[in-house]
């Protein structure tokens, strides 16, 4: 009996940091994809353009390199440049230990990453009050849903997330290597739908 018990705490002790890793990558994953249906319910809705700003690998201001993401409405009207952004929601976070990755980390498919597409960079609202801008990678939904930003991106667009850190610009897996597509966790953007994938 105490062999028994002795055997079920030490499986239980191995798997609990597994299952608490697995647990927080399933949670990040489908609250990204509860925002990108936001942002584009929001564009159906309000029949217009809505961006979703995810942050670069040289953020600046007080945001995470490759870390946080917002929904922002978007006026074509606007005199400015540095006007026609607004901030819907506050910059979130992706849990700790998990990042964008914005290098080739392709799955074969016919498509483009996001993070790492150059059309997609667009000067954005670092905080709540729109006084100072940051360099942001970016795709905007329609007033049908689809994706109409960026242009020029070839197949699905491609968010790939993989655990590991931002250090000098540079994504550092757990392993200490930069990351490879086997390290990734992708969701995919269907262009003409904007419909949002969790790849298997």
């Amino acid at each position: 009996m105490v062999i028994v018990i002795i055997g079920i705490l030490a499986v239980t002790a191995i798997n609990v940091p597994h299952l608490v890793s697995s647990t927080r990558k399933s949670s990040a994953l489908q609250e990204l994809l509860a925002t990108m249906e936001a942002a584009r319910g929001r564009a159906l809705r309000n029949n217009g353009l809505v961006y979703l700003a995810f942050s670069g690998p040289k953020a600046g201001g007080s945001l995470e390199p490759l870390r946080q993401y917002a929904i922002l409405d978007y006026d074509e009207t606007a005199a400015s440049s540095a006007t026609r952004f607004k901030l819907v929601t506050p910059w979130q976070k992706l849990p700790e230990g998990y990042v964008f990755v914005n290098s080739n980390v392709s799955t074969g498919t016919v498509s483009t990453n996001l993070l790492s597409f150059q059309n997609a960079a667009q000067d954005v609202p670092g905080d709540g009050q729109n006084t100072s801008t940051v360099l942001a990678q970016c795709l905007a939904f329609g007033s049908l849903g689809q994706v109409i930003f960026p242009e020029g991106a070839i197949g699905t667009l491609q968010i790939p997330i993989a655990e590991g850190i931002v250090q000098s610009d540079i994504i550092v897996t757990r392993k200490g290597s930069q990351p490879t597509a086997s390290d990734c966790y992708y969701i995919e953007v269907r262009r003409n739908t904007g419909r949002a994938f969790l790849l298997p």
